[in-house]
Protein backbone atom coordinates (compact mmCIF):
# COMPACT_ATOMS: atom_id res chain seq x y z
CA UNK A 1 0.00 0.00 0.00
CA UNK A 2 1.54 3.57 -0.71
CA UNK A 3 2.13 5.93 1.33
CA UNK A 4 2.46 9.58 0.51
CA UNK A 5 4.12 12.46 2.64
CA UNK A 6 3.63 15.92 2.50
CA UNK A 7 6.01 18.20 4.83
CA UNK A 8 5.13 22.30 4.88
CA UNK A 9 7.79 22.81 3.10
CA UNK A 10 8.11 20.16 0.10
CA UNK A 11 4.29 19.25 -0.16
CA UNK A 12 4.22 21.31 -3.44
CA UNK A 13 6.44 19.54 -5.25
CA UNK A 14 5.20 16.02 -3.45
CA UNK A 15 1.68 16.88 -5.04
CA UNK A 16 2.65 17.74 -8.13
CA UNK A 17 5.01 13.98 -8.25
CA UNK A 18 1.67 12.03 -7.38
CA UNK A 19 -1.17 14.51 -9.09
CA UNK A 20 -4.22 12.70 -9.36
CA UNK A 21 -2.50 9.70 -7.22
CA UNK A 22 -4.16 6.33 -6.54
CA UNK A 23 -6.11 6.07 -3.76
CA UNK A 24 -3.84 5.26 -0.13
CA UNK A 25 -2.62 6.25 3.09
CA UNK A 26 -1.35 9.69 3.01
CA UNK A 27 0.48 12.00 5.89
CA UNK A 28 0.49 15.42 6.16
CA UNK A 29 3.07 17.15 8.68
CA UNK A 30 2.11 21.02 8.32
CA UNK A 31 4.41 22.18 10.78
CA UNK A 32 1.55 22.29 13.67
CA UNK A 33 1.03 18.58 14.10
CA UNK A 34 1.73 15.04 12.08
CA UNK A 35 -1.69 13.71 10.76
CA UNK A 36 -2.00 10.35 9.10
CA UNK A 37 -5.38 9.40 7.57
CA UNK A 38 -6.60 5.69 6.38
CA UNK A 39 -6.86 4.30 3.07
CA UNK A 40 -10.35 5.21 1.74
CA UNK A 41 -10.49 1.94 -0.11
CA UNK A 42 -9.64 -0.17 2.43
CA UNK A 43 -11.37 -2.85 2.88
CA UNK A 44 -10.37 -3.67 6.27
CA UNK A 45 -12.00 -0.55 7.81
CA UNK A 46 -15.42 -2.44 8.65
CA UNK A 47 -18.84 -1.25 7.35
CA UNK A 48 -19.80 1.93 9.68
CA UNK A 49 -18.02 4.91 9.45
CA UNK A 50 -17.21 7.21 6.08
CA UNK A 51 -13.89 6.53 5.03
CA UNK A 52 -13.14 9.52 3.37
CA UNK A 53 -11.08 12.02 5.76
CA UNK A 54 -11.09 9.13 8.19
CA UNK A 55 -8.04 10.03 10.79
CA UNK A 56 -6.26 7.30 12.30
CA UNK A 57 -3.29 9.80 13.98
CA UNK A 58 -2.44 13.39 14.51
CA UNK A 59 0.52 13.92 16.72
CA UNK A 60 1.19 17.89 17.58
CA UNK A 61 4.44 19.41 16.43
CA UNK A 62 7.02 17.92 19.28
CA UNK A 63 4.67 15.09 21.01
CA UNK A 64 5.66 11.74 20.53
CA UNK A 65 1.61 10.68 21.80
CA UNK A 66 -1.35 11.04 19.23
CA UNK A 67 -4.31 12.69 20.58
CA UNK A 68 -6.51 9.71 19.15
CA UNK A 69 -6.43 6.19 20.28
CA UNK A 70 -4.95 4.50 17.50
CA UNK A 71 -5.33 0.80 17.95
CA UNK A 72 -9.09 -1.10 17.85
CA UNK A 73 -10.82 -1.08 20.93
CA UNK A 74 -13.19 -3.89 19.78
CA UNK A 75 -11.18 -6.32 17.20
CA UNK A 76 -13.55 -5.12 14.09
CA UNK A 77 -10.98 -3.45 12.04
CA UNK A 78 -8.07 -1.81 12.21
CA UNK A 79 -8.10 2.19 12.28
CA UNK A 80 -9.56 4.25 15.06
CA UNK A 81 -8.59 7.87 15.74
CA UNK A 82 -11.38 10.53 14.42
CA UNK A 83 -14.11 9.26 12.24
CA UNK A 84 -17.84 10.55 11.15
CA UNK A 85 -20.92 8.61 10.29
CA UNK A 86 -24.04 9.23 8.40
CA UNK A 87 -26.44 7.72 9.79
CA UNK A 88 -29.03 5.74 9.67
CA UNK A 89 -28.40 2.95 7.21
CA UNK A 90 -30.70 2.77 4.35
CA UNK A 91 -32.93 -0.44 4.86
CA UNK A 92 -32.78 -2.36 1.26
CA UNK A 93 -34.79 -6.09 1.33
CA UNK A 94 -34.06 -8.98 4.26
CA UNK A 95 -30.78 -7.18 6.20
CA UNK A 96 -29.52 -5.67 3.60
CA UNK A 97 -28.55 -1.86 3.84
CA UNK A 98 -26.96 0.92 2.13
CA UNK A 99 -24.56 2.84 4.43
CA UNK A 100 -23.87 6.00 2.80
CA UNK A 101 -20.39 7.21 2.20
CA UNK A 102 -19.40 2.68 2.25
CA UNK A 103 -21.96 0.71 0.17
CA UNK A 104 -24.21 -1.96 0.55
CA UNK A 105 -24.06 -3.90 3.73
CA UNK A 106 -25.84 -6.92 5.60
CA UNK A 107 -26.50 -5.87 8.91
CA UNK A 108 -25.00 -8.14 12.35
CA UNK A 109 -28.65 -9.02 13.65
CA UNK A 110 -27.26 -8.37 17.47
CA UNK A 111 -24.55 -5.59 16.42
CA UNK A 112 -24.07 -2.79 14.06
CA UNK A 113 -20.23 -3.25 14.62
CA UNK A 114 -20.65 -6.64 13.33
CA UNK A 115 -22.03 -5.73 9.89
CA UNK A 116 -20.69 -7.42 7.07
CA UNK A 117 -19.68 -5.54 3.44
CA UNK A 118 -21.91 -6.97 0.65
CA UNK A 119 -20.48 -4.39 -2.10
CA UNK A 120 -17.97 -1.46 -0.96
CA UNK A 121 -18.58 1.60 -3.53
CA UNK A 122 -15.23 2.98 -4.35
CA UNK A 123 -14.00 6.14 -3.95
CA UNK A 124 -12.08 8.65 -6.73
CA UNK A 125 -9.19 10.23 -4.95
CA UNK A 126 -6.87 13.34 -5.58
CA UNK A 127 -4.28 15.66 -4.11
CA UNK A 128 -3.55 19.03 -4.44
CA UNK A 129 -1.24 22.10 -3.04
CA UNK A 130 -3.93 25.34 -2.85
CA UNK A 131 -2.02 28.51 -1.93
CA UNK A 132 -0.75 26.67 1.11
CA UNK A 133 -3.25 24.21 2.01
CA UNK A 134 -3.23 20.39 1.57
CA UNK A 135 -6.19 19.95 0.10
CA UNK A 136 -7.47 15.38 -0.45
CA UNK A 137 -10.70 15.38 -2.50
CA UNK A 138 -12.56 12.31 -2.45
CA UNK A 139 -16.04 11.36 -4.23
CA UNK A 140 -18.05 8.29 -4.52
CA UNK A 141 -21.44 7.62 -5.96
CA UNK A 142 -23.50 4.62 -4.75
CA UNK A 143 -26.06 3.98 -8.28
CA UNK A 144 -29.61 3.35 -8.08
CA UNK A 145 -30.14 0.78 -4.95
CA UNK A 146 -34.24 0.11 -4.75
CA UNK A 147 -34.91 3.61 -5.39
CA UNK A 148 -32.02 4.97 -2.82
CA UNK A 149 -28.96 6.88 -4.92
CA UNK A 150 -26.54 9.52 -3.77
CA UNK A 151 -23.31 11.10 -4.98
CA UNK A 152 -20.71 12.07 -2.08
CA UNK A 153 -18.06 14.68 -2.12
CA UNK A 154 -15.32 15.34 1.26
CA UNK A 155 -12.76 17.49 0.99
CA UNK A 156 -9.98 17.91 3.60
CA UNK A 157 -8.41 20.88 4.29
CA UNK A 158 -4.77 21.65 5.77
CA UNK A 159 -3.40 24.60 6.28
CA UNK A 160 0.41 25.13 6.35
CA UNK A 161 1.31 26.20 9.82
CA UNK A 162 -2.23 26.23 11.43
CA UNK A 163 -3.61 23.96 13.96
CA UNK A 164 -6.52 22.87 12.32
CA UNK A 165 -8.36 20.45 9.53
CA UNK A 166 -11.52 21.51 7.76
CA UNK A 167 -13.45 18.64 6.56
CA UNK A 168 -16.62 19.64 3.99
CA UNK A 169 -19.54 17.84 2.48
CA UNK A 170 -21.48 17.47 -0.12
CA UNK A 171 -24.28 14.94 -0.57
CA UNK A 172 -26.60 14.90 -3.15
CA UNK A 173 -29.64 12.79 -3.12
CA UNK A 174 -30.06 11.31 -6.82
CA UNK A 175 -32.42 8.58 -6.25
CA UNK A 176 -36.15 8.85 -5.87
CA UNK A 177 -36.77 7.86 -2.27
CA UNK A 178 -36.07 10.76 0.61
CA UNK A 179 -33.64 10.10 3.55
CA UNK A 180 -33.98 11.22 7.02
CA UNK A 181 -31.20 11.03 9.36
CA UNK A 182 -28.25 12.59 11.09
CA UNK A 183 -24.53 13.25 10.18
CA UNK A 184 -22.03 13.19 13.32
CA UNK A 185 -18.29 13.76 14.39
CA UNK A 186 -17.00 10.16 16.69
CA UNK A 187 -13.10 10.99 17.84
CA UNK A 188 -11.55 8.07 19.81
CA UNK A 189 -9.69 10.58 22.13
CA UNK A 190 -6.44 9.13 24.23
CA UNK A 191 -6.63 10.23 27.63
CA UNK A 192 -4.37 8.54 30.55
CA UNK A 193 -5.56 5.50 32.62
CA UNK A 194 -8.45 6.08 34.53
CA UNK A 195 -9.39 10.21 32.93
CA UNK A 196 -7.36 12.45 35.78
CA UNK A 197 -8.28 15.48 34.14
CA UNK A 198 -9.92 14.37 31.15
CA UNK A 199 -12.99 17.01 30.68
CA UNK A 200 -15.71 18.10 28.16
CA UNK A 201 -17.03 21.15 27.86
CA UNK A 202 -20.02 23.40 25.53
CA UNK A 203 -18.68 27.00 24.40
CA UNK A 204 -19.31 29.32 27.98
CA UNK A 205 -20.46 25.78 30.13
CA UNK A 206 -17.95 24.58 33.09
CA UNK A 207 -15.57 21.45 32.58
CA UNK A 208 -17.04 18.31 32.58
CA UNK A 209 -15.29 15.41 34.19
CA UNK A 210 -15.32 12.79 31.48
CA UNK A 211 -14.71 10.06 34.17
CA UNK A 212 -18.18 10.91 35.94
CA UNK A 213 -19.85 9.52 32.27
CA UNK A 214 -21.60 6.08 33.31
CA UNK A 215 -19.93 4.90 30.55
CA UNK A 216 -22.18 6.90 28.00
CA UNK A 217 -24.45 9.84 28.29
CA UNK A 218 -26.83 11.59 25.42
CA UNK A 219 -27.92 15.47 25.39
CA UNK A 220 -30.56 16.12 23.44
CA UNK A 221 -31.44 19.53 21.75
CA UNK A 222 -33.14 21.13 24.85
CA UNK A 223 -29.91 20.22 27.07
CA UNK A 224 -27.71 22.02 24.35
CA UNK A 225 -27.04 25.88 24.75
CA UNK A 226 -28.93 27.41 21.61
CA UNK A 227 -26.56 27.75 18.04
CA UNK A 228 -24.41 25.46 19.93
CA UNK A 229 -21.68 25.06 17.04
CA UNK A 230 -18.57 23.81 19.23
CA UNK A 231 -17.52 21.28 21.38
CA UNK A 232 -14.04 20.86 23.20
CA UNK A 233 -12.07 18.29 24.80
CA UNK A 234 -8.90 18.00 26.65
CA UNK A 235 -7.35 16.64 29.60
CA UNK A 236 -5.31 14.01 26.65
CA UNK A 237 -2.88 11.31 26.81
CA UNK A 238 -0.25 13.52 24.58
CA UNK A 239 -0.47 16.57 27.75
CA UNK A 240 -1.56 19.88 27.20
CA UNK A 241 -3.47 20.01 24.21
CA UNK A 242 -7.27 21.17 23.84
CA UNK A 243 -9.34 19.69 20.70
CA UNK A 244 -12.06 21.88 19.35
CA UNK A 245 -14.58 20.33 17.48
CA UNK A 246 -16.81 22.78 15.55
CA UNK A 247 -19.79 22.95 12.84
CA UNK A 248 -21.05 25.55 10.54
CA UNK A 249 -24.51 25.18 11.81
CA UNK A 250 -25.94 24.15 15.02
CA UNK A 251 -25.92 20.75 16.64
CA UNK A 252 -28.49 18.83 17.34
CA UNK A 253 -27.66 16.22 19.89
CA UNK A 254 -24.32 15.52 21.47
CA UNK A 255 -23.38 12.04 22.39
CA UNK A 256 -20.32 11.16 25.08
CA UNK A 257 -19.04 7.57 26.13
CA UNK A 258 -15.64 6.60 27.63
CA UNK A 259 -13.96 3.17 27.83
CA UNK A 260 -13.44 1.38 31.09
CA UNK A 261 -9.62 2.15 30.86
CA UNK A 262 -8.28 5.56 28.59
CA UNK A 263 -10.26 5.85 25.42
CA UNK A 264 -13.53 8.68 24.98
CA UNK A 265 -15.52 10.62 22.95
CA UNK A 266 -17.29 13.62 22.32
CA UNK A 267 -19.67 12.85 19.56
CA UNK A 268 -22.12 15.97 17.76
CA UNK A 269 -24.96 15.43 15.52
CA UNK A 270 -26.10 17.42 12.82
CA UNK A 271 -29.41 17.07 11.31
CA UNK A 272 -29.23 15.85 7.76
CA UNK A 273 -32.89 15.16 5.58
CA UNK A 274 -32.42 15.21 1.39
CA UNK A 275 -35.46 14.86 -0.43
CA UNK A 276 -34.82 13.39 -4.68
CA UNK A 277 -32.85 15.78 -6.04
CA UNK A 278 -31.70 17.89 -2.98
CA UNK A 279 -28.26 18.49 -2.05
CA UNK A 280 -26.97 19.54 1.21
CA UNK A 281 -23.24 20.64 1.74
CA UNK A 282 -21.50 21.21 5.78
CA UNK A 283 -18.84 21.32 7.25
CA UNK A 284 -16.53 20.47 10.35
CA UNK A 285 -13.35 21.98 11.62
CA UNK A 286 -10.71 20.48 13.84
CA UNK A 287 -8.42 22.44 15.88
CA UNK A 288 -5.85 21.92 18.64
CA UNK A 289 -4.95 24.10 20.99
CA UNK A 290 -2.60 24.67 23.79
Amino acid sequence: MSRKRFGAGAVLAAVLLAGCAAAGEFVVDNGSFRVEFVDPNDPQLGCRFLRAGWIRSLHPAGSRESIFVMESLFGFHPAFGYACEIYPALDLKGLQALQIGVGVIERHPQSRYHSRPVELFPWQISREMRERETVMTARQHSGDHSGYAYELTVEIVIPANSPVILWKYSLANTGSRPFAGSTYAHPFFKACPGFPGGWYALPGGKRQPVAALLPEKTLEATEIPQDCRAIAAGGLASGGYVAVISADRPFNRIDLWRSETDCFAVEPYLPLNLAPGECREWSWRLEIRR
